[in-house]
């Protein structure tokens, strides 16, 4: 005898609190937006989430990398020219993004600790590229490691958007939401979004970002040829992004048939995946076992480039002055 189906609206409804469990969670989330105060100097707690990110993403990349091959002196190197490109890159698209204040009011803009994740990345992988000139190690074996490691640091970076403010979603009426009432949360003292509902844009991410770390990890340990795992984050990232764009706040920032700027870039993620896919099954060898043996030989000066990288990138994005917003 068959069981009878239990009604949609019964199997819904116990997910009601566990909701609004999750969204008041959240909202306390929204509220830690400063770490830390001494003086005049402000610590936010994006920066610590940043820093801790890094920490871990760069930890599993340099194992990646020193176990294929990489030299300890080389891993230092994009360690550190890493560290700075990143912060340069996601304050540099800051500013071109919000060309128009720079130009009318450019002392302001140039004070403004403003970052732009897509910029970050772009540092991040001038890096890369620059370490595998030097190096002449393999450039595909360096992608392949940022692409299985920053998703995790990415992740954790998100969660530090939720204490921020930054990335705000659009408004909700959705059991799930994040409230800000902090006056110093981006979403308020910017978006003037003081007790508004809000899409939890950033937490939608960072599941991206794990989804993504756990399948390229798999996909390269089952085997993967070199190449692979950047294909698919490219491909994975951008459809994913796209989708979350929706959700986000997007004021001033549409382009083009009803989508954003962020989207449009997504696109051309997708697009640039896409095509690396034919030469990567068809020219690219195996990804290479990781040797553990020369991951244990270089433990010390290891943990002296991840060490270096992650408190870089953490001040840099921690450290304000007076307030929160300004240098």
């Amino acid at each position: 005898m068959s069981a009878t189906p239990r009604p949609a609206r019964a199997i819904a409804a116990p997910l009601s609190p566990a909701l609004e469990f999750a969204s008041e969670a959240l909202s306390r989330i929204g509220e830690q937006v400063i770490f830390l105060r001494v003086g005049d100097v402000v610590v936010v707690t994006f920066g610590v989430l940043a820093g801790i990110g890094t920490l871990l993403a760069f930890s599993w990349m340099s194992v990646l990398w020193v176990g294929q091959g990489l030299t300890s002196r080389h891993l230092l190197g994009i360690g550190a020219g890493g560290g700075v490109l990143t912060l340069v890159g996601s304050w540099f698209a800051a500013l071109l993004l919000d060309h128009r204040l720079l130009l009318a009011r450019p002392l302001e803009a140039l004070r403004r600790p403003a970052f732009v994740s897509w910029g970050g990345i772009a540092g991040a992988l001038l890096a890369i590229a620059i370490g595998a000139a030097w190096s002449h190690f393999d450039l595909l074996l360096l992608l392949d490691g940022f692409a299985r490691g920053a998703p995790l640091g990415h992740a954790i970076g998100r969660i530090g958007c939720l204490t921020y403010g930054c990335c705000f979603g659009r408004e909700t009426r959705g059991r799930l939401a994040i409230t800000y009432t902090h006056p110093q949360s981006k979403a308020v003292r910017v978006g003037l979004l003081l007790g508004v509902r809000l899409h939890p844009a950033p937490l939608y991410e960072a599941i991206l970002d794990l989804a993504l770390f756990s399948t390229l990890n798999a996909v390269a340990m089952l085997g993967a040829p070199q190449g692979l795992p950047t294909a698919l984050c490219l491909i994975g990232y951008g459809l994913g992004r796209f989708g979350i764009e929706f959700s986000r706040d997007n004021r001033g920032r549409m382009l083009m048939r009803g989508l954003a700027l962020n989207q449009l870039i997504s696109l051309a993620l997708v697009a640039a995946g896409a095509i690396a896919l034919l030469p990567v099954f068809a020219l690219a060898p195996a990804t290479p076992p990781i040797a553990w043996a020369a991951v244990r030989e270089a433990t010390a000066p290891l943990s002296v480039a991840v060490l270096a990288a992650s408190v870089l990138i953490g001040a840099g994005f921690a450290l304000q002055r007076g307030r929160v917003g300004s240098w």
